[in-house]
């Protein structure tokens, strides 16, 4: 069985490099607590994915809050762009804005759910 390449240590950093970015983020309240779908979403997407690889290579060893100093501007400003669009894209969001309506994904119904009419 071949080892995955995310491994956990991988993944704690990942986690922990996100964590730092998203403080920075005035949604950092609404997204911390969706951080593991927040990292499988920034595996997924090659630009993100790009940043948070160069700022895991360029800054190891570093505490967060230094890390979070040396993140160029460019890659800090598109890493806050991505928080943006997931707070906005998120069914949290759209709940507030819009109280009553059903969610965006609204979850799907079992079998037993539908009845004969």
């Amino acid at each position: 069985m071949a080892d995955s390449p995310h491994t956990d240590s991988t993944s704690t950093r990942r986690r922990r490099l996100l964590a730092s970015l998203l403080d920075r983020s005035p949604y950092a309240g609404t997204l911390i607590p969706k951080l593991p779908a927040i990292e499988r979403i920034s595996r997924d997407n090659r630009q993100i994915n790009d940043i948070l690889h160069r700022l895991e290579e360029d800054c190891d060893g570093e505490t967060r809050q230094q890390l979070v100093r040396q993140v160029p501007r460019a890659e800090l400003r598109t890493m806050l762009y991505f928080f943006e669009f997931l707070y906005f894209a998120s069914d949290d969001f759209a709940s507030t804005c819009l109280p009553g309506c059903p969610p965006a994904h609204p979850p799907t119904r079992s079998s037993d759910d539908h009845r004969d009419r």
